[in-house]
């Protein structure tokens, strides 16, 4: 009955605040601890002859404490690296990385000329359109699935409609 009661009162709280669209309720789910959302993730078209895939993202952390992004998982590839991209002497440089702080009420941005995941030994070719399943692993969240739109190359998807919008992180 208490979990009941609880639920009931975050709901309320979530409607009176005008964000019920944004609350997944599941028997384990600890959204509204975690506070962690994903949003406009996105990846370019990119064939199977092409022996890696950049994925990119917007990360919120609306929890009251930080967070450590580690890894993403995709079911049709066999690996995955996080990577940073700088300049130095007008030379990109590109560098794997242990994981990215996601401070508390903070975002992180992966894009093109920073942040990204890079996805190895994909399964398929990633075409116009597609949408591919992701799990995101966090230090503190734990794993957040989310949405990843293929768009051509240059292109960012849409903010409208639930396809790439947000998910929300569970254990």
């Amino acid at each position: 009955m208490k979990i009941i009661t609880l639920t009931m009162a975050l709901l309320g709280a979530f409607f009176i605040a005008g964000k019920a669209n944004a609350l997944i309720i599941a028997p384990t789910d600890t959204a509204p601890k975690t506070g962690i959302e994903i949003q406009e993730a996105y990846a370019y078209v990119t064939p199977l002859k092409n022996p890696a895939a950049a994925v990119f993202m917007i990360v919120h952390n609306h929890g009251m404490g930080n967070d450590r992004l580690l890894d993403v998982k995709f079911e049709t590839a066999g690996r995955t690296e996080l990577h940073t991209m700088t300049m130095d002497n007008d030379i990109m440089k590109m560098r794997k990385v242990d994981g990215y702080d996601v401070g508390s009420h903070k975002t992180l941005s992966l894009n093109p000329m920073g942040h990204h995941v890079m996805v190895f030994d994909r399964q398929n070719d990633w075409n116009d359109g597609d949408v591919i399943q992701a799990k995101a692993v966090f230090e503190n969240a734990g794993v957040v699935t989310f949405p990843v739109k293929i768009v051509a190359r240059g292109g960012k998807p849409s903010t409208q409609g639930d396809d790439v919008h947000m998910q929300h992180g569970h254990h």
